[in-house]
This record gives C-alpha cells, sequence and structure tokens, in this order.
C-alpha cells in the first residue's frame, strides 16, 4: 500500500476533524506507555446506523491486543444501533472487522481522467445544493437505513455533488 499525498492526507486530517467536531463521543484514541498514540479508532452514529469510520494501530503495536480493544470498545457508542463498515484496502483489517460482526459493504473509489467524448448523454442531472440535503438523507435511508446527515454540508463544501432530478436515480458525491 502506498502512503497517501499530502493532499489526500490533509484531506483524510480534515475529515477526522470533521468527525471529532459532529461526534466526538465516537473517537478513541490508545497511548502506549511512552506517552505517544499508537491506535485510534473513529465512529460515527447518523440516524438509525453506527458505522466505523476508520482504525488504525501503529505497525510496531500490531498483533499486541491495541486494536482488539479499541475494536471492543467502539460498538458501546452504537446505542444498539446496526454497525456498518464499508470499505479497507487492508486484508487484515478486514478479517478482524468480520470477526467483530460487521456486514461489510464494498465500495469503489475510482481514479483518473474520463474521456468525457465516450460517455453517453445523460439528462435530468445537474449541481446539488444545500436544499436536496433532505431528500438525499431520505434516498440514504431507504438504502442504508440512516441519512447522512451533518456530513452533506461538510462533503458539499469539499467534493461536486451532482444530483438526478428523478429522485428514483439517486445522487452521488
Amino acid at each position: 500500500m502506498e502512503p497517501r499525498s499530502e493532499s489526500a492526507s490533509q484531506q483524510w486530517i480534515d475529515r477526522m476533524r470533521h468527525y471529532l467536531r459532529v461526534d466526538p463521543g465516537g473517537c478513541w484514541v490508545a497511548v502506549g506507555e511512552d506517552g505517544d498514540v499508537v491506535g485510534f479508532a473513529m465512529s460515527q452514529n447518523r440516524g438509525g446506523v453506527w458505522y466505523l469510520a476508520t482504525y488504525g494501530v501503529v505497525t510496531r503495536c500490531r498483533g499486541l491486543g491495541v486494536g482488539r480493544r479499541l475494536m471492543d470498545a467502539s460498538p458501546a457508542h452504537a446505542d444498539g444501533r446496526p454497525g456498518l463498515f464499508s470499505s479497507t484496502v487492508h486484508p487484515g483489517a478486514t478479517r478482524r472487522y468480520r470477526m467483530a460482526g460487521f456486514t461489510l459493504h464494498p465500495q469503489m473509489r475510482m481514479v483518473g481522467t474520463v474521456d468525457r467524448s465516450t460517455l453517453p448523454a445523460v439528462q435530468g442531472l445537474r449541481e446539488g445544493r444545500a436544499d436536496d440535503f433532505a431528500w438525499m438523507d431520505r434516498l440514504d435511508e431507504r438504502v442504508r437505513g440512516a441519512g447522512h446527515g451533518p456530513d452533506h454540508a461538510y462533503m458539499l463544501e469539499r467534493l461536486r455533488l451532482v444530483v438526478s432530478d428523478d429522485l428514483r436515480r439517486g445522487h452521488f458525491l
């Protein structure tokens, strides 16, 4: 696995700050004997769903039970909500999440430049706006059991939001 670029690292840090602001009760750190942070877990409650946003243990502390203790503590924040975890690039982490009882849902991340001349014309799409958040949450509730709530505004500031005028077709960021 390649390290994140500087800009991707900054985006990740900004997203973690958002999670800390919006739902700090779902965030934990593990501190080693020397006082250094050796692991973390960040989870969020959104409507009727709890999800693990990110989780990690520094390499030198893997296999020592740090991750297990973080994973044991994290679901307490769920307060009875079903858990969701959607993606990881680390195969050992996938096993750990499954052993922790998560139902795993794949996701895609596409990178590159699209040759728009090869795409068919799609009608009924437009730039999204803040006044789309309510119906987006209703759609998300039907599809995944909970809306994104306070995350929509955060994402709209940083990503391009395209929505369909046909509410059956959805939205994407």
